[in-house]
């Protein structure tokens, strides 16, 4: 994480050749969702993941978090239709 937010800037100038990207140039649909998900990346980088407290994580909050939403059961059972967790 401290490698990503480090080169933060690199990292987002490169993911911006997506939004000139010809094929979906001309689909606003597209290029939308393409601007939202810059802003979510840009958002994440930063520590400012929507936890409620207002404020940035900081790297070590950060990855937490990404630990606990990892392992959450919520998110698991969402991510794969035949997960069975009684199993």
């Amino acid at each position: 994480m401290r490698v990503m937010r480090k080169n933060q800037k690199n990292i987002l100038s490169f993911l911006e050749t997506f939004k000139h990207d010809p094929l979906i140039e001309n689909a606003n649909n597209i290029r939308i969702e393409v601007k939202d998900a810059l802003e979510v990346i840009e958002k994440k980088l930063s520590g400012n993941m929507n936890i409620g407290n207002g404020g940035a994580l900081t790297i070590e909050e950060q990855v937490e978090q990404v630990i606990l939403n990892a392992i959450s059961e919520d998110n698991l059972s969402k991510m794969y239709i035949g997960w069975m967790p009684w199993l």
